[in-house]
Parts: structure tokens; C-alpha cells; sequence
């Protein structure tokens, strides 16, 4: 069963070496721009392992931190 957790605390989580390497810092803004007008973060968050390794959502989750949210 998944869980929603929320923090600020951004250092906790790390990127895997297999997903995605290259960010684009455009598509982190562009993101920015969106959370910022209409968070729909909840209704997709960013998914991690017990690692604290991100899954799904390294573009996303530099954008909430750009925004500290």
C-alpha cells in the first residue's frame, strides 16, 4: 500500500545511477511554473524506494525544491 508522505528535506533523497541522468533544467521550470500555479503533486507524486532513492519524479522533485514546497 502506498503512502504520501510530505517534507523539505531534500538532502534525504537520492538519484539512481539507472534512471534518468541528464536533467533538463527547462522542464524543472516549466514544472516550477505549474506546481507553483496548480500543485498537483499529490495527485502525482514522486515515488521513492526504502533507499530514499527516487523512482519516478527527479524533475519534479527539484522544481518542489526550487519552490520549498
Amino acid at each position: 500500500m502506498s503512502e504520501i508522505k510530505s517534507t523539505t528535506d531534500y538532502e534525504q533523497f537520492k538519484f539512481r545511477t539507472d534512471n534518468r541522468v541528464t536533467i533538463t533544467q527547462s522542464h524543472v521550470k516549466r514544472l516550477a511554473r505549474s506546481i507553483d500555479s496548480r500543485n498537483l503533486l499529490e495527485l502525482n507524486p514522486i515515488s521513492i524506494n526504502g533507499e530514499m532513492e527516487v523512482i519516478d519524479g527527479q524533475h519534479r522533485l527539484l522544481a518542489a525544491k526550487s519552490l520549498g514546497i
